[in-house]
């Protein structure tokens, strides 16, 4: 029989606390009982604060499982995702100002594919790229 004794508490306590010491600040700032703040994720200089449903889906719209993020040089924000079944809308890729406020939406004949989202640019040579890069559907 394992019985807990008074030193083994201490001990496995002592290790716990040490480990949780160890957890670097991203872990230790996401919760807040009282939900009146924001969960902040990141540490030092790339310190953010979560805002969810921040982009909300056009009406017809149900997210997938989103498999990719990027921004263009205009500041929008391009969502792709694999469009939910329960969708009455089919488009995978969905595109926001920088404002969150809904700008259009495309890609119904990637509905379900797995999709990745890169957007680059550099204006001294005029340089820019903006690529889908499209797997099997699941």
């Amino acid at each position: 029989m394992n019985s807990l004794t008074r030193r083994r508490f201490l001990r496995d306590g002592s290790t716990a606390t040490a480990a949780a010491a160890m957890l670097p600040p991203f872990f230790l700032q996401t919760s807040n009982r009282s939900g009146s703040r924001l969960p902040v994720v990141g540490s030092a200089a790339h310190t953010y604060e979560c805002v969810h449903d921040w982009l909300v889906p056009p009406d017809g719209l149900v997210w997938g499982d989103t498999h990719g993020l990027a921004q263009d040089e205009q500041g929008h924000i391009y969502v792709a995702h694999t469009v939910n079944k329960s969708s009455m809308r089919g488009e995978a890729v969905v595109v926001y100002d920088s404002s969150g406020c809904f700008v259009r939406a495309f890609g119904e004949e990637f509905r379900g594919a797995r999709m990745g989202l890169v957007s680059a640019a550099r204006k001294a040579r005029k340089f820019s790229i903006t690529a889908i890069s499209i797997s099997a559907r699941s």
